[in-house]
């Protein structure tokens, strides 16, 4: 849990999680969680899986902004896989900001389909970087990519096998 509480001593900002596995068994809940907006953290080569808690699991997940919504942080080169959903908000109302993702592996998996991978609705401002991951299953919103709502940013870059719809 990365917290960053206004006038308080919790401030996870500027924390690095490297090299991490995060096995929920099929029965975890939360691989990391955001609180209050932590900004510049970097998690980079771990390994998310089987975090299937009761149809709300999730791999990365922001809980509250309470102060603003995490800025300025860096996912790089991490596993997703078999997880309920990856990276996102209960409400779809928080999100990454000016953040980069980059070089992530988005798989669903054979035990179970993810709902949401990478889920950037909310967010205040958006504009994040989304590139060089590779995206599996359905690369469309109904197969669960979102970008924020009104500042997608910039997902350019991308490799997605895809090729059964026209997006």
């Amino acid at each position: 849990r990365l917290e960053w509480v206004a006038a308080s001593s919790y401030n996870a900002s500027r924390a690095t999680i490297s090299d991490c596995e995060f096995d929920g068994a099929y029965t975890g809940l939360y691989g990391i969680e955001l609180v209050g907006a932590p900004y510049d953290v970097k998690i980079k080569g771990c390994e998310f899986r089987e975090l299937t808690a009761a149809g709300n699991a999730y791999a990365i997940i922001i809980i509250s902004t309470s102060e603003a919504h995490p800025y300025m942080c860096k996912i790089v080169d991490n596993l997703f896989w078999e997880n309920e959903n990856h990276i996102g908000s209960f409400d779809q109302l928080r999100s990454f900001n000016a953040s980069l993702i980059k070089g992530n592996v988005f798989y669903e998996g054979q035990g179970i389909a993810s709902t949401l991978l990478l889920d950037m609705r909310g967010g205040a401002s958006g504009n994040c970087i989304i590139t060089g991951n590779t995206f599996c299953g359905d690369y469309s919103q109904a197969g669960g990519y979102y970008p924020n709502a009104t500042k997608p940013g910039n997902w350019v870059g991308n490799i997605a096998e895809d090729v059964a719809e026209p997006e």
